[in-house]
């Protein structure tokens, strides 16, 4: 009988011991999930930056993309305009010879 109650006693501490155990698991594994937690929750902020900053390179970029397509429809006339010029002055230099000969014809 006293065997039994020794037994009875061991296991209970046995127990008492297990329990113990599993609460400063239980603790420990909440412990780490509060820190899984918090790395989780910097991770979505760090996210959320990252998004904040693509969007703020991507409309740089639009922005860039639009003065670049401003610049060139800017070349386009510039280059526009020195055909122009590059025509009159080729009409103006054909009728410079022109009158060169008329008057090189009268003075001869």
């Amino acid at each position: 009988m006293q065997q039994a109650q020794s037994a009875v006693k061991s296991a209970e501490q046995q127990i008492k011991e297990y329990e113990a155990n599993i609460a400063k698991l239980k603790q420990a594994s909440e412990l780490s999930l509060q820190e899984k937690n918090k790395q989780i929750a910097q991770a979505q902020k760090q996210i959320v930056q990252l998004q904040t900053d693509l969007a703020e390179v991507e409309t740089t970029k639009n922005t860039y993309e639009n003065q670049l397509a401003a610049a060139n429809e800017q070349i386009n006339q510039l280059n526009q305009t020195v055909g122009d010029l590059q025509n009159q002055l080729w009409v103006y230099r054909l009728e410079e010879e022109r009158i060169a000969k008329e008057k090189q014809a009268k003075a001869d």
